[in-house]
């Protein structure tokens, strides 16, 4: 893939089929969840590039076997580490190769210093509540340590209420108690993304990921020995959002419905057309000045608020009005905010801990104020965190936009810009 693209907005409408491609977020949890088990997981219809081969670098560094022919297969029978190396790796990698061998060792740890400050502040973050659970935490000049083998056996909790924890952390837990069954009876209200799903649904079964609650000692653990990598369903709301917005008219395949219902009722407020036909999204446009500003709490969240936070966030930008989104965490999004300021897209920021003193919201709550008027020529993807919002922007634009470091989105979103092509995007290198 070349390191730029020109998107060239000649303003007409998509038309066509566009296929799905494999969801790299999902894909990377599924090599990672290799780790847990000490037999073989087969993937069925795996890929390489840069970013896949620095993760099998890393699983291979921790002890384990890969083996690529027509499948790909990870086997990791012994864990030669306890600790990560120094690496600038993705935050999510860190946490889940360390809790991961935590649970296979009863000892794990990384390195912090090489870690970008807004990732090591989530790093934190996630470390402070793990040690509040019964987690033994040290540190050893740029290293934290964890240990479950001198872990207090004291959540005192009967319950453990997961509304402000990340999935991951979630994740954390369920992991943890695999081995160390811990006191609580029960994890509730915590909040779920695709990724940690996939990772839940490959290490156990009876669980609904999406009940809200999880009774500990009703789960069961085992794995999947074999598994094909699901589309990428984050992508299939990208393009139906681009296409209502384009006044077109694109058959999206490959969509999972259940994943995406309440998108679907998302788009059923906003007045998005749509039609589902078992793994077929047909998509059709209308004016933009026709869709209606929205008000997204905390209960009216599609499932999987934060994997599709930025699309919701870029159609909020091209609507009539003021859209308000309850956002799926406490603490300012620092880095969202700054993206979107980069991007001229105005916006207001409401902080819960602020609000709560006057009962006035329960969640932080960003509003856009749109319509937005995009007229970049040039996008830095290097400049931003959120890579699905310049993306965004590109293609909302009405003009010739260059985009620069493309490779950043085509590491996640393998086949977008192949895709996009054929419904009549116009790109060139």
């Amino acid at each position: 893939m070349e390191s730029s693209i020109t998107i060239e907005n000649t303003g007409d409408p998509f038309r066509g089929e566009y296929q799905l491609s494999a969801d790299s977020n999902v894909y990377e949890s599924v090599l990672i969840a290799g780790l847990f088990w000490d037999q073989e997981v087969v993937i069925n219809n795996y890929y390489l590039n840069e970013r896949i081969k620095t993760l099998l670098e890393l699983l291979e560094f921790i002890g384990a076997e890969i083996h690529i022919n027509d499948k790909l297969t990870i086997y990791c029978p012994h864990i030669s580490t306890h600790a990560l190396p120094a690496m600038n790796i993705d935050a999510r990698w860190i946490w889940l190769v360390a809790m991961t061998i935590l649970v296979r060792t009863g000892k794990a740890g990384f390195n912090l210093s090489t870690i970008p400050p807004g990732q090591k502040e989530v790093l934190r973050k996630y470390i402070k509540h793990l040690e509040s659970f019964g987690v033994n935490v040290s540190y050893q000049a740029d290293y934290v340590l964890f240990n479950l083998e001198i872990a207090s056996n004291n959540f005192n909790h009967a319950q453990v209420d997961a509304a402000d924890l990340a999935p991951i952390e979630m994740l954390s837990l369920l992991l943890i108690n695999s081995v160390r069954p811990i006191s609580p009876s029960m994890i509730a209200k915590y909040r779920m993304d695709l990724p940690t799903a996939t990772f839940i649904n490959l290490i156990t079964k009876n669980i609904d990921v999406r009940s809200g609650s999880i009774e500990f000692d009703q789960v069961e653990y085992t794995p999947v020995e074999s598994f094909a990598i699901p589309n990428n369903q984050i992508e299939a709301v990208v393009i139906a959002i681009l296409t209502a917005c384009n006044q077109g008219d694109v058959k999206i395949i490959g969509v999972e419905p259940t994943m995406l219902l309440g998108m679907l009722e998302f788009f059923n407020r906003v007045g998005v057309n749509y039609r589902i036909d078992e793994n077929q999204l047909r998509v059709w446009g209308t004016a933009v000045d026709d869709f209606a500003p929205f008000n997204l709490t905390q209960n009216t969240n599609p499932d999987f608020v934060s994997d599709f936070l930025c699309p919701i966030v870029m159609l909020a930008s091209a609507v009539n009005g003021t859209s308000s989104i309850a956002l799926p965490q406490l603490g300012k999004p620092v880095t969202l905010l700054q993206d979107l300021q980069q991007l001229g897209i105005t916006h207001r920021f409401s902080d819960s801990r602020v609000a709560q003193e006057n009962n006035a919201q329960e969640r932080d709550v960003l509003e856009v104020i749109g319509p937005t008027i995009y007229n970049q020529s040039t996008i830095d993807m290097q400049r931003f965190k959120h890579s699905l919002l310049p993306i965004m922007s590109g293609f909302l634009s009405k003009e010739r936009v260059t985009l620069e470091n493309i490779n950043i989105f085509t590491d996640r979103f393998t086949g977008f810009v192949d895709n996009i092509q054929r419904v009549g995007m116009k790109v060139s290198n």
